[in-house]
C-alpha cells in the first residue's frame, strides 16, 4: 500500500522511485503474498455467492431458523393471514363460475366480500377475495341468510335469515364461526348496518303494516330505539361513517326517494330528500368509508345504474357510474361493485368510482342478489378458512326430467302429457318440463300456503286453437310454457312490478301469502304497477299504459318470479303494442326453453310439415266468397 496524503501527490519521478523494479522476472515480498491472497478470496467470494443463493432458495421454509425469522412470527400475525402476492395475482384472473372450487393454498383474507345470492332455491351467503375469487359459503340448507353487513372491525358478520321460522337478524364470529341470534321478534326484520363504532346497528323492521328503521344495540341489550315515525315506508338504512347520520329509502313524497336522516337533529328537519327523481325508484344506499359521497341505485327511462352524490356539493345533480342495482364500495373507496341485471340473469362487475371505467369484468351469477358487504377483516378471523371445506361442486337440481314411453311416436317426439289436479282450458304440458312445473307448483305452495298454479289461464295451447293477435308464435304452442290465473291481480292477492330492460319492459310477480305472521315471504320494498290506472281518466296513465301505485301494498309477498327462474322458468316480454293492448303485456307467462329457439320446440310435439302448412283457422264471420 502507498502512505500517502491525499493533499500530497507526488510528482512523476517521485512515483516511479517509490515503486518497485523488476528485472529479469517477478519478486514478490512477503506483504506482496498476502495482498494476492486476499484478492483471490475476494473474487473467489464474489464468484460463488450467487450460488450460495440459489442453494438457500431451495431449502424448505420450515427448516430455516433463523433469529430475524423467529422475531418476525412474535411480532406479525399468522403467516396464513398476512398479505402475500396471492392477493395480487388474483386481482388478474376472474373466474367465470363464482361458486366454482379454490384450490386448498395458503390463501390471505384482508379484503373480503360477502354476498347473499339466490342459489338452487334459496338465497346463501357466499365469501368472496377481491376481485371475485370465490372462498366458499356459510352453511347452505332450506332457509334464506340475506342482507350480510359486515362490521367496521371485521370481525363480525350481521345478517337477517328466517332460519328458525320468522325473519331475525344473526350475528356470524368470524373467528370461531358461531352464529348467535340478534333479535327474536314474530315480525321482519332485515337490512342491518353498523355504526362507526360497532356499538349499533340500524335495521328495517316491519310492525304494524308498515315499514320503518330502528337502531339496537349490537349485544342485543337494552331497548330498540325507532329513528323514523311515518306513514309511509321507510327501509334500507345506510349508517354513515360519520356516525351522525343515516341514508334510507322512502316513498314519503310519493316516489322511492333516498333520503338523509341527521341524528343530532330532531322532527321532520332531521330528513332531507337527496334523489328527487320523480319517474324512478331509488334502492340500496351506501357509503364509502371515507363518507364523502353517498351511492345508490336508480332506475328511470328503462335503464337501472349506480349513481353517486357528493356530500360536499349537495346541491348538484348526483353523478351517473354505470349500470347496477346493488352497490358496494371497496375499503379504500376506489372501487364499486355492483350486480347487473338482464332480464333472466344476474351478474357482478365493478367500476372504477371516480372514472366510471369497468375495473371488475362482469361474472355470472346463479341469481338473483339479495345483499353485497365490502370490507377489510380482522387478522384472526381465521373461520374464512373453513369455508373452503364447504363448498360444493355440484348442488341437488331441483327437477329431474322423466320422459313418458311413447312407441307410437317418431324418435325424438315428445307427447304433451296431463297435469294432475290442474284446471286450464288445456291442462297439458311437454313431457319434457312437467316435472319442472310440478317440483315448481309444490314448492310455491309451501311457501305462500295455497295452491295458487292448480289454477291456470294457459297450460299448453293447440296449434289450431287462435291466441290474441300477436301472438301467433308463443310458446303456449310449444307445450313449454304457461299462464298464471290473473284473477288474483283484481283480488288483490297478487301485484306486478314493472322493470324495464332498453326497449323492452319485463314484469316481476309477487303472490300474498297466506300467513300473514311473518312465516310466510317479506314485506315489499318496491310500488307495483297499476294496470287499471289507464282507465281513470288520466290521459298519461292511458298513454303508459298504467301508472306506478303511490303506495306500497301491506303484508308479506313471495316473489314468484326469482323461485320460478330457480326452476328454470324464465319470464317473457311485453309486446310492443302492451300499452294500449292489455294482453299484449303477457306478466303471467312463463317459458322453459332449454336453450331451443320457437321452431325446435314445436317440433318436439308436432311435425315440420304443420309449421310449413299451418292449419287454416275456420272464420267466424261469414264471407261472399271461400
Amino acid at each position: 500500500m502507498w502512505n500517502y496524503k491525499p493533499s500530497e501527490t507526488p510528482n512523476r519521478s517521485e512515483r516511479e522511485n517509490r515503486l518497485p523494479r523488476r528485472r529479469g522476472g517477478v519478486t514478490l515480498t512477503t506483504g506482496g503474498c498476502a495482498l494476492l491472497l486476499i484478492i483471490n478470496l475476494i473474487i473467489l467470494g464474489v464468484l460463488a455467492w450467487p450460488l450460495i443463493q440459489l442453494r438457500l432458495s431451495q431449502i424448505p421454509p420450515n427448516v430455516v431458523n433463523t433469529q430475524e425469522t423467529a422475531e418476525a412470527t412474535q411480532t406479525s400475525i399468522p403467516p396464513t393471514l398476512t398479505a402475500t402476492s396471492t392477493a395480487t395475482s388474483t386481482a388478474t384472473s376472474i373466474p367465470q363460475d363464482p361458486t366454482a372450487t379454490l384450490q386448498e393454498t395458503e390463501t390471505t383474507f384482508n379484503e373480503v366480500l360477502f354476498a347473499s345470492v339466490y342459489d338452487n332455491g334459496y338465497a346463501h351467503i357466499y365469501a368472496f377475495q377481491p376481485p371475485l375469487q370465490t372462498i366458499g359459503h356459510l352453511p347452505r340448507n332450506q332457509w334464506d341468510d340475506i342482507h350480510p353487513a359486515l362490521s367496521p372491525q371485521g370481525t363480525k358478520l350481521a345478517f337477517a335469515s328466517n332460519r328458525e321460522g320468522k325473519w331475525d337478524l344473526y350475528l356470524l364470529d368470524l373467528t370461531s364461526g358461531s352464529t348467535s341470534r340478534l333479535t327474536n321478534t314474530p315480525h321482519y326484520i332485515g337490512n342491518p348496518t353498523w355504526s362507526p363504532d360497532g356499538l349499533w346497528i340500524a335495521c328495517e323492521a316491519y310492525l304494524e303494516n308498515n315499514l320503518e328503521i330502528w337502531i339496537l344495540n349490537s349485544n342485543g341489550e337494552g331497548d330498540p330505539i325507532q329513528l323514523t315515525f311515518n306513514p309511509s315506508a321507510d327501509f334500507a338504512p345506510a349508517w354513515s361513517p360519520s356516525g351522525r347520520q343515516i341514508a334510507f329509502v322512502s316513498n314519503r313524497d310519493g316516489q322511492m326517494d333516498v333520503w338523509l336522516a341527521d341524528l343530532d337533529t330532531g322532527g321532520e328537519g332531521g330528513y332531507l330528500n337527496l334523489s328527487h327523481t320523480p319517474l324512478g325508484q331509488e334502492s340500496h344506499p351506501t357509503w364509502p368509508p371515507d363518507g364523502r359521497y353517498l351511492a345508490w341505485s336508480q332506475q328511470a327511462d328503462g335503464v337501472q345504474q349506480i349513481v353517486i352524490w357528493d356530500s360536499q356539493n349537495p346541491d348538484q345533480k348526483p353523478r351517473l357510474l354505470g349500470s347496477g342495482t346493488w352497490p358496494a364500495w371497496s375499503p379504500d373507496g376506489q372501487t364499486i361493485l355492483t350486480s347487473v341485471t338482464m332480464p333472466n340473469q344476474h351478474f357482478l362487475s365493478g367500476y372504477s368510482s371516480s372514472s366510471g371505467d369497468l375495473s371488475i369484468p362482469a361474472v355470472p351469477l346463479t341469481g338473483n342478489l339479495e345483499g353485497l358487504t365490502w370490507g377489510a377483516v380482522d387478522p384472526s378471523a381465521t373461520f374464512l378458512h373453513s369455508l373452503t371445506l364447504n363448498i360444493e361442486t355440484t348442488a341437488t337440481p331441483l327437477w329431474i326430467p322423466a320422459l313418458t314411453h311413447a312407441p307410437d311416436l317418431p324418435p325424438g317426439r315428445l307427447r304433451a302429457v296431463p297435469l294432475l289436479d290442474v284446471q286450464a282450458p288445456y291442462p297439458l304440458m311437454n313431457d319434457r318440463v312437467d316435472e319442472a312445473f310440478i317440483a315448481l307448483r309444490s314448492t310455491l305452495a309451501a311457501q305462500v300456503g295455497w295452491d295458487y298454479l292448480s289454477t291456470l289461464e294457459n297450460a299448453y295451447v293447440p296449434f289450431t286453437s287462435p291466441l290474441p293477435p300477436g301472438m301467433g308464435n308463443d310458446w303456449l304452442y310449444t307445450g313449454r310454457a304457461f299462464a298464471v290465473n290473473p284473477l288474483a291481480l283484481d283480488a288483490g292477492w297478487l301485484v306486478v312490478g314493472r322493470e324495464d330492460f332498453g326497449t323492452q319492459t319485463y314484469w316481476r310477480l309477487y303472490l300474498r301469502t297466506r300467513l300473514q305472521d311473518g312465516s310466510q315471504g317479506r314485506p315489499l320494498t318496491a310500488l307495483p304497477w297499476n294496470f287499471n290506472a289507464r282507465y281513470s281518466g288520466d290521459l298519461d296513465a292511458y298513454e303508459a299504459g298504467g301508472a306506478l301505485s303511490t303506495e306500497i301494498p301491506s303484508g308479506y309477498w313471495v316473489d314468484i318470479t326469482t323461485l320460478a327462474r330457480a326452476y328454470d322458468w324464465e319470464r317473457l316480454p311485453a309486446l310492443p303494442n302492451w300499452h294500449s293492448f292489455y294482453p299484449g303485456a303477457r306478466f303471467n307467462e312463463f317459458v322453459l326453453r332449454d336453450g331451443l329457439d320457437w321452431n325446435t320446440a314445436m317440433q318436439e310435439l308436432l311435425p315440420p310439415e304443420v309449421l310449413i302448412t299451418p292449419t287454416p283457422i275456420p272464420s267466424f264471420t261469414p264471407s261472399p266468397t271461400p
